[in-house]
């Protein structure tokens, strides 16, 4: 099951006692589905390198932590927001010992596939 932390918690949404439980399932596994759940593709708009490597690194690093501390699961795989990802977001999921994202496209994942884009 993919989370982002901002969203727990939040009206209806699952709770953090409720997310725990979940993760001492047998067949509940979660992991990271961002910070916030903001697109992570570059404004339409534009913005600069820096400033989309900025929006990039809030969404992703430190997630891990933050979810790990609260299920006590190795949180190791990402799912992108919308499937929107990029080249620049991969990069930071690898130097962030993530070993794999999914996308939302269609499609098998053969064993020569892509670990951080995989259908």
């Amino acid at each position: 099951m993919f989370v982002y932390p901002d969203f727990i918690g939040a009206g209806p949404a699952l709770k953090w006692k409720d997310v725990k439980y979940l993760s001492e399932a047998p067949l509940v596994d979660i992991q990271s589905h961002s910070k916030s759940h903001d697109s992570l593709s570059p404004l339409p708009r534009g913005e600069s390198d820096k400033d989309y490597l900025s929006r990039l690194k809030l969404e992703v690093e430190g997630v891990d932590k933050i979810l790990s501390r609260r299920t006590d699961q190795e949180i190791n795989h990402f799912a992108y927001p919308y499937g929107n990802s990029s080249l620049k977001v991969v990069e930071l999921l690898e130097q962030n010992n993530y070993q794999l994202a999914v996308t939302v496209q269609k499609g098998s994942n053969p064993s020569f596939s892509a670990p951080f884009l995989l259908h």
